[in-house]
């Protein structure tokens, strides 16, 4: 498990922790995260907070996400799946998530603060800079780019 965690200033910590086995209980895992949390501290604020997960196993973390009367989905192995299989040309959807840096041609860099229904919404400001505006923009926007994170350290 990995906890991510920005803090009011750009900085970005992460903390990790290998379960000794693999686990389907949610409970478990948000203790873990809660644990990490406590150790990293959250004092000051943040901006962003993720918990990732690796290492999957099917037979134990098949039904994580499901709900109670949801069926298992059918696991497709490598032996399963056709040799020859065809290649299909089909658009890849942009996802923005919360926290993430972008950088818009016009609008420079920011964060995207949320997102939805078609569309994400933008704060373009930086560690260094001012409060900045809030713009919502099409989720497709072509001008719209995922960014690296901001150098808090630099010099205004």
């Amino acid at each position: 498990m990995t906890l991510k965690l920005r803090r009011y200033d750009f900085t970005t910590l992460t903390r990790s922790q290998t379960l000794p086995q693999p686990t389907d209980d949610a409970r478990q895992i948000a203790a873990t995260a809660r644990r990490l949390l406590a150790d990293a501290g959250a004092g000051g604020g943040l901006r962003l907070l993720g918990v990732g997960v690796s290492g999957l196993s099917v037979y134990a973390q098949g039904d994580l996400f499901a709900a109670e009367d949801d069926p298992l989905p059918d696991v497709v192995t490598a032996e399963d799946a056709p040799e020859a299989a065809p290649t299909v040309d089909v658009p890849v959807e942009r996802r923005w998530w919360p926290g993430q840096d972008v950088v818009h041609t016009d609008l420079g860099a920011g964060w995207v603060w949320g997102r939805g229904l078609g569309r994400v919404t933008v704060r373009f400001e930086g560690p260094r800079t001012a409060p900045g505006p809030v713009r919502t923009l099409s989720a497709d926007d072509p001008l719209l780019a995922p960014a690296e994170p901001p150098d808090w350290r630099a010099a205004p």
